[in-house]
Formats: C-alpha cells, structure tokens, sequence
C-alpha cells in the first residue's frame, strides 16, 4: 500500500524553508517496518546515523540524520 500526500507551504516555516532550500522535492518519507529495534541495527551496522526516536499514538517512529538523505525527512515507523 501506499499514500501519497502532497502539500505546499503557507507562509513562513519548515515546509518553506525546506522548500527554499531545497526546491521542489520529497519533504519526508515514512517506511512501515515490522521491527524498529532490528531496523535501526540493521541502519547503524551500515554506517547510517539515525536521530530521534519517539513513540506517538500512531506508533514508533525512528528518524534517519537528514545529511545522510539528501536534506529528505525519512522515519521508519512501527505502527501502533
């Protein structure tokens, strides 16, 4: 399955600033793993650093660093 959302910015904010520096391209993308904790083992034995870690009512999300995806917001995520 997939869902595809676009959106465009109103005024000022991240998705502007994402957009300015940036240009017109994908602003996150999220993956649906089965396992966050074997996910995120299986980024870092290849040398991929990965940011915040937090748990919502959606479910678990794992952020990868943004330099590492060319400026794309990508999140593996566990749904809850």
């Amino acid at each position: 399955n997939c869902h595809l959302e676009f959106v465009s910015p109103r005024g000022d904010g991240p998705l502007a600033r994402h957009l300015e520096a940036h240009g017109e391209s994908p602003y996150l993308l999220s993956l649906r793993v089965t396992n966050v904790e074997r996910s995120a083992a299986y980024m870092a034995a290849r040398g991929i650093a990965l940011g915040d870690q937090r748990v919502s009512r959606d479910g678990a999300h794992l952020a990868l660093q943004e330099e590492q995806t060319d400026g794309v917001k990508l999140e593996l995520v566990l749904p809850g």
